[in-house]
């Protein structure tokens, strides 16, 4: 009979309280499950950004101006920084001290992120548990070897979340502070955010129910205030390192064409760029050519994208293809495996 109870109050509990028992058993398993994948090292961008991390105790003691990269922003290696470190004392490969890291974040993606996000744009109770693991398993039947490496997609992915998450449940500036400062992370973390500005200046604008109008200055206020906190340190680092001052991630070294623009043209070419780390492909790079968008790309007759513009109107022009091509994007970009 005692038992019985305890397994009553356990379910009860789990109920209420279905994100702690999420994030737990998501937890668990990517515990469990990383350390059984083949992979023995980080690869390409993965160990590029767990060198860039080391970087900053390049001189034998931390240095925030140590790490030297114009292209690749601050946070994420400096989210690492320490985890180098703690590899390094206790004798962890990268990849082993990496997998804890990532089964984190995966716990933290599909056992949190989502379903808050969910609840929180829908105005519905929490979602269940049964839900939530359902989304969870859907994440580690397409993602689940990703959680081996460090890379921004996820983290960048969180951050975002969260900044969307505190802006839609929160009402006050504390609120607003944690969505600039999260939002900042995921923009420096993956500038090709900087494309969801508009919608989070339009949630921080828009008042609380209940609060007076004036009350949407504060928010935004807010909003700005924890957005510079995160980026002012990326500006100092573009003045130090190329007498620049912005606050945004450099998107082209001095001289060098823009890595964004060439980015939207490749986004028409290809459906999907991956890196092969095996002995049966002739180089690392596979690219998944996009017949239709090519198509597009070649009615440009442009070499590259001079401005941003100038996609905006090819795609306004041409809707229907360019909606094609985003949507076997998406559709691509779900599957790792």
């Amino acid at each position: 009979m005692a038992q019985v109870n305890w397994l009553k109050r356990l379910r009860s509990w789990s109920q209420r309280h279905p994100g702690i028992v999420a994030v737990a058993l998501v937890l668990l398993l990517y515990v469990v499950y990383l350390p059984t994948t083949t992979y023995t090292k980080l690869y390409f961008d993965s160990a590029a950004y767990w060198s860039f991390a080391g970087q900053y105790y390049s001189t034998g003691s931390f240095s925030f101006l140590s790490y030297a990269n114009l292209l690749r922003g601050y946070f994420f290696p400096l989210l690492l920084a320490p985890l180098t470190q703690l590899a390094a004392d206790c004798e962890w490969s990268a990849i082993d001290a990496m997998r804890l890291v990532g089964a984190g974040l995966a716990a933290a993606v599909f056992g949190w992120a989502g379903p808050a996000l969910w609840q929180a744009t829908t105005g519905r109770p929490p979602v269940a548990l049964g839900r939530r693991l359902v989304f969870a398993a859907f994440g580690f039947v397409l993602w689940r070897d990703y959680f081996n490496f460090s890379l921004t997609d996820f983290p960048a992915l969180l951050a975002l979340a969260l900044a969307l998450v505190a802006l839609l449940r929160g009402r006050g500036l504390v609120s607003s502070v944690l969505a600039g400062g999260a939002l900042a992370a995921a923009l420096n973390m993956r500038p090709v955010y900087q494309a969801a500005l508009p919608a989070v200046a339009l949630l921080a604008l828009l008042p609380p129910m209940g609060r007076a109008r004036w009350w949407s200055m504060v928010r935004g206020a807010g909003l700005v205030l924890g957005a510079s906190l995160v980026l002012l340190p990326q500006s100092y680092s573009n003045d130090y390192q190329a007498g620049i001052q912005s606050p945004w991630v450099l998107t082209t070294e001095p001289g060098q064409p823009n890595v964004f623009l060439r980015q939207l043209a490749w986004g028409l070419e290809y459906q999907k760029y991956e890196t092969n780390i095996g002995e049966d492909y002739p180089h690392p790079f596979m690219n998944f050519n996009d017949p239709h968008g090519q198509v597009l790309w070649n009615s440009t007759g442009l070499a590259q994208f001079e401005d941003v513009g100038q996609y905006i109107r090819l795609c306004a022009g041409r809707p229907g293809r360019a909606m094609g091509v985003w949507v076997r994007h998406l559709f691509n970009g779900m599957d790792l495996q």
